[in-house]
């Protein structure tokens, strides 16, 4: 898909302009900043697009932190993550963009003080308040109404996935892989997840979209703070 944001600016693919939404003055400090962009020429008029992007060393994406440590995270740290995750998607939604693939691969965790970067606007849309019927991201972080229906809102859509990767981050593994699991939505904690942690889970894993929590009260939720 191809965009172009304003009248002075080139006609660009959508990943490049919704970034340079996200990435303009003053930039999230919670977003891998886009630093530049090529077009490299193919044969016959064909080519690609090079994005230079923001990559601290040393840094791990979420979930190759979690391989290489218990699999899991302990709270604490999944606390640390959520609270930056949230905030970088607020940032996000106030430049009318929604992200729509979040999951720990897209996550990128930096090893000297665990700030993280949301990476990947490749599944990237411009933020609207009616429906969606363009199914994007990863099949095990969509949502029951995208499953059942194929259309989805972005916030309900985002706080969805939200849950799946807060489960993932204590448990170690998503917890649904079927269409027919995630339409059931229904959740186990096999070891000792902590109340608040539990029903915040719930709350964003919840089956109805109108059920679920905004982003700001998911800041506010008691497990957040």
């Amino acid at each position: 898909m191809w965009a172009k944001m304003s009248e002075s600016k080139d006609v660009l693919p959508l990943e490049i302009a919704l970034l340079q939404q996200v990435c303009r003055v003053p930039r999230c400090r919670g977003v891998a900043q886009l630093l530049d962009y090529y077009w490299m020429p193919g044969p016959e008029g064909a080519g690609i697009y090079l994005l230079v992007l923001e990559r601290p060393i040393p840094c791990l994406d979420l979930f190759n932190y979690m391989q290489e440590g218990s699999g899991y995270l302990e709270e604490g740290m999944a606390r640390h993550v959520m609270q930056q995750v949230v905030s970088a998607l607020l940032h996000c939604h106030s430049r009318g963009v929604v992200h729509r693939d979040l999951k720990p691969e897209n996550i990128l965790v930096q090893l000297t003080n665990h700030n993280v970067l949301l990476l990947d606007f490749g599944s990237a849309s411009v933020l609207k308040e009616g429906e969606y019927t363009d199914v994007a991201g990863t099949p095990e972080y969509l949502p029951p109404e995208t499953v059942l229906r194929g259309e989805y809102f972005a916030v309900p859509a985002t706080v969805w996935s939200l849950g799946i990767v807060l489960f993932q981050m204590v448990w170690g593994d998503v917890p649904f892989y079927s269409d027919a699991s995630i339409v059931k939505a229904t959740l186990y904690f096999p070891r000792g997840i902590s109340r608040d942690c539990r029903h915040l889970i719930r709350r964003c894993l919840a089956v109805s979209p109108d059920d679920r929590p905004t982003l700001e009260q998911i800041q506010r939720h008691p497990w957040m703070q």
